[in-house]
């Protein structure tokens, strides 16, 4: 069977099947090398230092995470359709030695989508990477923000009916006002859940050692208060050094060390975790 690979032209890394070169004399040379040099050339072709998946106007704009994003070359992964001993040489180190910037959704696409989690929006795209990034990346940056919820976070026509079903007699005297409160609430509810698929599909990085998690545009759906919530069990899972950005005041960085269990500041973190650096 074909192996599943990366390429990139300048756009979504695209992952096809690839089945590799059939062996032949010249292709193999390659292989007699000694390691150290077959990395070298590894790293001048897949090495980049960030990998972007096509950051739109908001991503580059509003977040921290894409600054000087332009200053990155895209990683040259046709290495990886030579044959399979190179792939998995060159792999490795294009998983493991790349800081890889997710776009929004990403816990949509393949491989971090969950069993029946779909996203129309997500179909048909292409796989981020091949599955073997689960154990074989170690830094990975993360936004969290009103795009990370698959439907817009508003009240439909269903939602409409179920408050009118609970509250048969009141909800017709309402307020705008009231409309608007009820509204807030189950739409922050919503995206809570989303949040909390990030945080999951980020847990399932088992090799991972740094993560970057950028709270600028942690809003509600409305935009009105700031929305810091994940499921820190699973974000501190892996992670050993976690860098936190778009947290700048003192009471929102408090809140963020309660809901990590961590109870004053400075603190080393739970067992395995090196440090955790708040950046404005």
């Amino acid at each position: 069977m074909g192996a599943q690979v990366s390429s990139t032209n300048g756009d979504m890394l695209a992952v096809q099947s690839l089945s590799p070169v059939a062996p032949n004399d010249a292709s193999f040379r390659f292989m007699d090398l000694p390691p150290e040099l077959r990395a070298y050339v590894y790293e001048n072709l897949v090495l980049v230092g960030k990998v972007f998946f096509t950051p739109d106007w908001y991503d580059v704009h509003e977040g921290r995470r894409f600054n000087n994003h332009s200053e990155y070359r895209p990683p040259s992964l046709s290495i990886l359709r030579v044959c399979r001993a190179i792939h998995d040489e060159a792999e490795a180190i294009y998983l493991a030695k790349n800081t890889f910037v997710l776009p929004p959704l990403w816990n949509y696409m393949q491989p971090a989508r969950a069993a029946g989690e779909e996203n129309a929006l997500c179909q048909g795209k292409s796989w981020l990477f091949s599955k073997a990034a689960f154990h074989m990346v170690k830094h990975i940056s993360v936004g969290i923000c009103v795009r990370t919820c698959d439907v817009p976070c508003t009240m439909g026509r269903s939602d409409w009916n179920v408050c009118n079903a609970k509250h048969p007699k009141t909800v017709g005297q309402w307020t705008t006002h009231q409309k608007m409160k009820y509204a807030h609430r189950k739409a922050i509810a919503w995206q809570d859940l989303c949040c909390r698929s990030v945080s999951v599909a980020i847990g399932r990085f088992s090799g991972l050692q740094s993560l970057e998690l950028d709270f600028s545009n942690a809003y509600c759906p409305v935009g009105c208060c700031r929305r810091l919530e994940v499921a820190w069990s699973y974000v501190l899972k892996h992670a050993k050094d976690i860098r936190i950005l778009g947290v700048g005041i003192r009471a929102e960085r408090h809140q963020v060390l309660m809901d990590c269990d961590i109870p004053v500041w400075p603190y080393k973190g739970p067992p395995g975790m090196r440090k955790m650096v708040f950046s404005v």
